[in-house]
This record gives C-alpha cells, sequence and structure tokens, in this order.
C-alpha cells in the first residue's frame, strides 16, 4: 500500500489520479478491520498457545453478558 501511494507523482493523468487514490483510501479501509480479525482469531490463539502467562487481553476467560 505504501508503494502505491508513493507511486502517486508518477501518474500524470487527473483522472486516473484521483480513480486510485479512492482506491487507495478504500483499501486502507479495508484492511485495518481485516487486519484486526486475522490477528484476533489467526494469530492470537497460536501466541497464547505458545506464551500462556502473556495473554495481553485482560478478559479473555470472561463470559459476554
Amino acid at each position: 500500500m505504501m508503494i502505491w501511494g508513493c507511486l502517486f507523482p508518477l501518474i500524470h493523468s487527473n483522472a486516473l489520479s484521483s480513480i486510485l487514490g479512492v482506491l487507495w483510501i478504500g483499501g486502507w479501509m479495508i484492511f485495518a478491520p481485516l487486519k484486526r480479525e486475522i490477528v484476533i482469531k489467526k494469530i492470537g490463539p497460536k501466541l497464547d498457545a505458545k506464551y500462556p502467562l502473556t495473554v495481553n487481553r485482560i478478559d479473555k476467560n470472561k463470559k459476554v453478558k
């Protein structure tokens, strides 16, 4: 994403630059929640199994009311 953002000055067409800018911002908006879900669902349990004493979520074992 950062490389894509750095290449914006190389685009000479204003319309194409605007379209790519909107797609770039949309990509960041989609990637933020996706990254959070990947960390919580995939990486978190593996780290909890490997390092059980370093669980960083305090209320992990609480039941949701």
